[in-house]
């Protein structure tokens, strides 16, 4: 396999990067995939050459990005030079894993970088959790909190 984001998702499904040209990115082909499907990314792994890195599994969301980085004067092999990086959201942060091959060697060198996630818009958000009613309330406030909590024990009283 060549350097490429293997991501499944909570439908049960596998996805691969591939890039079709004249189409979306793979990555924004997932995302509208996600989308149409109701389901979200559970686990995100990159591989390059012979080594796998994983992110962490069921995430809070789940980022993917290429990038070059600045070769000024120098000629460039965009494949050679091409960054892939793939990321897990926690607490507010991607947490990214970014890989590339050396351009003369093809030797490949893995390194971390955080960024906020507010200001990525290509985030793969998880389903939110569960939210029960009346948490933090008292039962008088809660109409119904009694039915509703026989229902998650699964009694129909």
């Amino acid at each position: 396999m060549s350097d490429a984001w293997i991501a499944n998702l909570s439908d049960g499904s596998t996805h691969v990067e591939e890039w079709i040209e004249g189409y979306l990115s793979p990555w924004q082909r997932l995302m509208e995939y996600c989308k149409k499907h109701h389901c979200y990314v559970t686990n995100l792994r990159m591989t390059m050459g012979k080594r796998t890195v994983n992110t962490t599994i069921n995430a809070e969301g789940y980022w993917q990005a290429h990038g070059m980085p600045a070769t000024q004067g120098l000629e460039c092999d965009e494949e050679l030079h091409k960054w892939h990086g793939i990321g897990h959201v926690e607490n507010g942060q991607v947490h990214i894993i970014w890989g590339a091959r050396h351009p003369q060697t093809h030797h490949v060198a893995f390194w971390h970088d955080v960024r906020p996630a507010k200001n990525q818009a290509q985030i793969i958000w998880a389903r939110p959790s569960l939210v029960i009613p009346g948490a933090g309330r008292s039962e008088e406030d809660v109409r119904g909190l009694k039915e509703f909590q026989g229902m998650l024990r699964g009694n129909d009283s």
